[in-house]
């Protein structure tokens, strides 16, 4: 009310028949109409700013249309256009509260039912995602009224930010609605944490220059995947490593080592914004095999970085004796290998989470390393000092990277570019905008 007051006092200055003791005898609910109405007389010059529902934002897309299960769906454009139709658990309308060192409660909205939403974390622990890691802290789920109950094995103090993970978030129940025709994504009105403020996105999925074009004639207000200027600043969560078998020679290391520079990878095959793996020391030149090894280099068909990575991988690889197929598979496919372990070579991408403890749980996961996740992960839990936690986790990743079946390539994030009418875009914690929140305003 004080606020309001003083508000009021310096937005009526000169005007005699308010004084103090009439500002003392309106009631609040006038006081604040006043208010409202005299600011906005006083302000007008701010009024093209306000945000205004309506409108429908036009998007072009460099890229394949996405996956409809957020599991799948996790290179960036992708993770950011499912954010439509898609909510994380630790977002709003979800309540996250934590009851114990093992024990999280996830109140659930309606029109949810929380067994839909325990279904759903039980079939992310099932499925061949490397995100399942995401979950292992958990020993149990159930269902109590309204909430889900999440019981811990151990404590693990990151949990309520692995669950804003894109992978993890519930699909079919977010700000949007799909409609036909294909991309069109029209705002839910009935959407408990609040409709969005435009009507309508429609989603073009076109390459690199189609977007160009498009954002260049003002056919499209934001473009995803298009390089910009200081896109090498964003923020780059998304990781791609190679993962090699076992049975592979022992000094299968050290021969991509000798003949693969990430950094040539970078500049030449991998599309802005991206950055290398940090590479370890050089370390001597292997003989040739003899006679040479046949292998096969598996690759995720959606990805053109991909398909151009295994192109040079084949090429740099071939005078140390390995003989190189390439084969791209769709994305599930892929997976469904990985989780089997059913493969020679294979080049495997993620989104990292930005809390270091998660992103090594996914490291771990994704070179199927389940004894060193066993090993490591309730130690490192159960420290409660933060940033002693994350120094940890830091730590853990430099000492067990040389242990995995797992070398490490190049990271990447999400460019875009907003057209002038295009407002409030925000990015979240993996460098993904936020489009629920964006409203459209005058050129």
């Amino acid at each position: 009310m004080e606020y309001l007051r003083l508000s009021l006092r310096r937005a009526t200055a000169g005007f005699d028949e308010l004084t103090p003791s009439a500002l003392e005898r309106l009631s609040a609910s006038r006081l604040l109409a006043l208010t409202s109405a005299l600011l906005f007389l006083a302000l007008p010059s701010h009024a093209a700013s306000r945000a205004r529902y309506g409108g429908t934002l036009q998007v072009a897309y460099a890229g394949k249309p996405a996956e409809a299960d957020p599991a799948f769906a996790d290179a960036p454009a992708e993770a950011a256009l499912l954010g439509l139709v898609s909510r994380p658990l630790c977002a709003s309308p979800f309540v996250l509260t934590r009851v114990g060192p093992l024990w999280v409660r996830l109140e659930v909205p309606p029109p949810l039912k929380a067994t839909e939403v325990t279904a759903a974390l039980k079939r992310a622990r099932e499925e061949a995602s490397p995100y399942r890691a995401l979950l292992a802290p958990i020993a149990q789920l159930s269902t109590s009224g309204a909430a889900v109950e999440l019981k811990l094995q151990y404590p693990w103090p990151d949990l309520e930010t692995a669950l804003c993970h894109p992978a993890l978030a519930l699909a079919a129940f977010g700000p949007f609605k799909l409609k036909a025709p294909a991309g069109h994504y029209a705002a839910d009105p009935a959407f408990p944490a609040g409709r969005p403020y435009v009507d309508e996105v429609v989603v073009t999925s076109t390459d690199d220059r189609g977007v160009e074009r498009l954002f260049a004639q003002k056919k499209a207000q934001l473009a995803l995947g298009l390089t910009t200027p200081g896109a090498d600043k964003a923020p780059m969560p998304y990781a791609t490593s190679l993962l090699f078998a076992p049975s592979l020679p022992p000094t299968f290391r050290a021969a991509f080592e000798s003949a693969v520079d990430r950094a040539d990878l970078v500049r030449f095959f991998v599309k802005a914004p991206a950055a290398p793996a940090l590479a370890p020391a050089a370390q001597p030149r292997p003989a040739a095999l003899a006679p040479p090894r046949e292998v096969t280099l598996l690759y995720d068909a959606s990805l053109d970085d991909q398909r151009a990575v295994a192109a040079r991988l084949q090429v740099r690889l071939s005078p140390l004796g390995y003989r190189v197929a390439l084969k791209a598979l769709p994305r599930r496919e892929l997976r469904a290998r990985w989780s089997k372990g059913d493969y020679q070579l294979m080049l495997f991408s993620v989104l990292l989470p930005p809390r270091p403890a998660n992103a090594l749980a996914v490291v771990l996961e994704s070179a199927r390393a389940a004894e060193l996740s066993a090993k490591q992960l309730p130690a490192l839990g159960a420290l409660g000092d933060e940033a002693a936690r994350d120094d940890r986790a830091r730590e853990l990743l430099g000492t067990l990277l040389p242990q995995l079946n797992a070398l490490p390539l190049y990271v990447q994030g999400l460019a875009w570019s907003q057209g002038g009418t295009v407002q409030a875009l925000k990015l979240d914690a993996y460098g993904l905008p936020r489009l629920d929140d964006v409203f459209l305003g005058a050129e």
